[in-house]
């Protein structure tokens, strides 16, 4: 994470995007499989991780 802070502002901002969205998604998935004993597929969660990502670049 060091070596792309100076890169293109617009992609730094993806990266760091993508960084901060996978980190929450894991520690709710995580949170989920403790406390309520429901699992998602990984390949869901990396399709949240993705949308997440765009929505926020939309918006």
């Amino acid at each position: 994470m060091c070596t792309q802070r100076y890169s293109n502002s617009c992609s730094n901002r993806v990266y760091k995007l993508s960084i901060v969205a996978s980190i929450y998604w894991v520690w709710r998935e995580c949170n989920r499989r403790q406390f309520q004993r429901v699992s998602v597929h990984a390949q869901t969660l990396g399709s949240q991780i993705i949308e997440d990502i765009r929505g926020h670049l939309c918006s």
